[in-house]
């Protein structure tokens, strides 16, 4: 702020007020143009915030596709000791080690937009985390792209870790491109990863306008009994087999596509280690669209999970595979979504024991069946072809003022609760 606010008042005094124009500004000003290029300033980078920043070309870094690690290394380190921000301006930058952020505050790797600041991964980087954040708070990856390698991928372009057993939480990452035009060039995308301790927090990361493309496991990856209540808003996720994949984690989404996934959209598993208590937050995603052509919208394992989904856009998927695969003996909301254009063999699979819930309220559906273990209600929606329904012994089906087609449609056990005017398909005995 110190520089513009100098370069802004010399303006002003070689300022002609009878022609509206500038004369030529004093030699003096240069000193500033220096200053902004210094290896320590005050400047203004990214959104308007005032910060000490490092400039990675002051440490030898080129821009020109040449190795750039340990430039860019001593950067971070120089900025870990007071949290300061490392300014990475636009260029190609090698990359062959991990750049590691490790047991600090406030570290901002700021470049000059994801088209224009670019970190190339070399084949030396395989399997490896391109940047590494271990037991790190409050930090952020913003304005740049990390590429992947389709010869040699990396294990994530950004970890977040609790490798030391500290504590992990509020890494921000903005404005960010992760993996390379062609394919399977880096295994996930952002990767939140369980340390030693699993029971150690690596939460609240916050993710907006981050495209990932061209990964082999998932675009985002939430690992660990405390890798919580993240958020994820905006961006693009493509070309890969798996969206976001959790073990335990939870995460809040809004305003996400996905577009080319191969398997499935959002894919939540059992925590390994049993003893610790898994997904302790609820998720949530709201005004996401896909075109995945996965077959698969949602599958879980069977550890209880909270799920709330509303206005979720889902087509294009083929017949192999049920659009949702809800196994966990937990709650899952939908509603306000659209589940078409689909294969004439779709399915809704709901088998998660006797005390899973369901609740389908103003959804438009495409379906040809549906299977129910536990508790069901569909309310207020659209059914095309009136999918047939396989009740489990034990399970329950309320269906109350749908608007076309029907799930009782081809089910001969049904009865009309008076009372609530409701249709109610029972498999209990």
């Amino acid at each position: 702020m110190l520089v513009l606010e100098l370069l802004n008042s010399n303006f002003m005094m070689n300022f002609n007020p009878r022609n509206g124009t500038a004369a030529t500004l004093q030699t003096g000003v240069s000193k500033y143009v220096v200053l902004a290029q210094a290896l320590l300033l005050t400047l203004t980078i990214g959104r308007g915030l005032a910060v000490a920043a490092i400039n990675v070309a002051s440490l030898g870094a080129v821009g020109n596709g040449s190795d750039a690690t340990q430039a860019i290394q001593s950067a971070i380190n120089t900025a870990s000791v007071s949290g300061d921000t490392v300014y990475i301006p636009a260029g190609t930058y090698g990359i062959s080690e991990t750049l590691t952020i490790s047991n600090t505050m406030g570290v901002r790797i700021v470049g000059d937009g994801m088209l224009a600041t670019m970190l190339q991964p070399t084949t030396a980087m395989a399997g490896q985390p391109v940047i590494r954040f271990v037991d790190a708070m409050h930090c952020t990856v913003e304005a740049l792209s990390i590429l992947g390698n389709t010869n040699a991928p990396p294990s994530a372009g950004i970890e977040s870790d609790t490798a030391t057993g500290g504590e992990a939480t509020h890494l921000t990452v903005r404005d960010v491109h992760i993996g390379s035009l062609s394919d399977a060039s880096i295994a996930d995308g952002i990767s939140f990863v369980a340390g030693p301790n699993d029971d150690a927090n690596n939460d609240m990361g916050f993710f907006e306008n981050v495209m990932i493309y061209n990964y082999t496991h998932a675009g985002y990856s939430f690992v660990g009994a405390n890798s919580l209540v993240h958020t994820i808003i905006g961006g693009i996720v493509g070309y890969g087999p798996i969206g976001v994949y959790t073990e335990g984690g939870s995460f809040k989404m809004t305003g996400t596509h996905f577009d080319g996934v191969t398997q499935v959209d959002f894919d939540f598993e059992n925590l390994v280690n049993s003893s610790l208590t898994a997904y302790q937050h609820p998720i949530d995603i709201v005004n996401v669209s896909s075109e995945s052509g996965s077959g698969t919208l949602l599958t879980t394992g069977t550890d209880p999970i909270y799920i709330s989904m509303t206005n979720v856009d889902e087509k294009f998927a083929p017949n192999s595979d049920p659009v949702i695969n809800f196994q966990s003996n937990g709650v899952l909301y939908l509603s306000n979504s659209q589940l078409y254009m689909l294969g004439s063999g779709d399915s809704l699979n709901f088998n998660g024991g006797a005390s899973q819930v369901v609740s389908l309220t103003n959804n438009f559906f495409n379906l040809s069946s549906m299977s129910v273990s536990g508790h069901l209600l569909s309310s207020g929606n659209c059914w095309q072809g009136n999918p047939s329904v396989t009740i489990a012994s034990g399970a329950l089906v309320t269906e109350s003022n749908d608007l076309c087609g029907s799930i009782a449609a081809s089910n001969s056990s049904v009865t009309r609760s008076k009372k609530t005017n409701a249709t109610v398909i029972s498999g209990r005995k």
